[in-house]
């Protein structure tokens, strides 16, 4: 098998960087990957306290007239820092502005068009990324979701 062809199937785990955008891209990697596994392991278990289901990054509350979504979405990147946003849909299947149809099961904050970023002001994102220690991010993330995103889901019922 020629070289390259190997290369394309080689895992990341094995795959030795052997130029600057290749040293790069597997710090990229690898800050994604601890971010991920930082918010798995610390926060989904308090959202899922609160009532929250799914599985990252996508999660559900159901309410009587109302699902309430939180989605994160991390930059493009690889750099670990993350967004965190909200939204808010009429109980029952949701039919998305392109004509889709999707039960609440399988709604996320993606599917609809009007959504609520944490921590951000009109026309600004906020960003948010993860420490060596991410219990202070962490807090702050919860207390966004209980302080913007009550309020937010209570206003767009």
């Amino acid at each position: 098998m020629p070289a390259q062809a190997q290369a394309i199937g080689t895992p990341i785990r094995s795959f030795v960087a052997t130029s600057r955008p290749q040293l790069r891209a597997l710090g990229a990697y690898r800050a994604m990957h601890d971010v991920r596994s930082q918010l798995k392991t610390y926060l989904v278990p308090k959202l899922r306290a609160i009532g929250f289901k799914g599985s990252f990054p996508h999660f559900r509350r159901r309410r009587d007239d109302r699902n309430e979504l939180i989605t994160f979405q991390f930059e493009k990147y690889g750099s670990g820092k993350f967004v965190v946003e909200l939204a808010v849909a009429p109980a029952g299947t949701f039919k998305t502005y392109w004509g889709k149809e999707v039960s609440e099961s399988k709604l996320t904050a993606h599917d609809l068009s009007e959504r609520l970023r944490l921590g951000a002001v009109p026309g600004e994102n906020y960003w948010f990324s993860l420490n060596d220690y991410p219990a202070p991010t962490i807090d702050t993330i919860l207390e966004l979701i209980k302080s913007q995103g009550d309020t937010y889901f209570e206003a767009n019922t």
